[in-house]
């Protein structure tokens, strides 16, 4: 229940009152939980592929992946966020060399 209260004045600006309005928000509440719980499911099958899976930006730079992609790569964290180059880092990660930068 979301609960929402506000005074009632007076044209002097007296408080004469209260007015509340409640609202059943369990529905919402659920929608939020259900959302919370795929969100989790769904990194989780990503963390426990059997294969490597990875995310870029708009600009092509590797900016997530998940744990098979870590094995795979054996390169560390810092080299691949300053990677500028998706095909760069898709090649260093399947050929284990380290990333160029461009």
């Amino acid at each position: 229940m979301l609960l929402n209260a506000t005074t009632r004045r007076d044209v002097s600006g007296n408080v004469v009152g209260v007015i509340g309005v409640g609202q059943d928000i369990t529905e919402r509440k659920q929608a939020e939980q259900e959302k919370t719980r795929v969100a989790q499911e769904l990194q989780t099958f990503i963390d426990t592929a059997n294969a490597p899976i990875f995310g870029i930006d708009a600009k092509g730079r590797v900016n997530e992946w998940n744990n098979k992609a870590a094995e795979a790569s054996a390169l560390c964290f810092a080299l691949f966020i300053q990677n500028k180059c998706f095909a760069c880092t898709f090649l260093c990660v399947f050929a284990h060399i380290n990333p160029i930068s461009s």
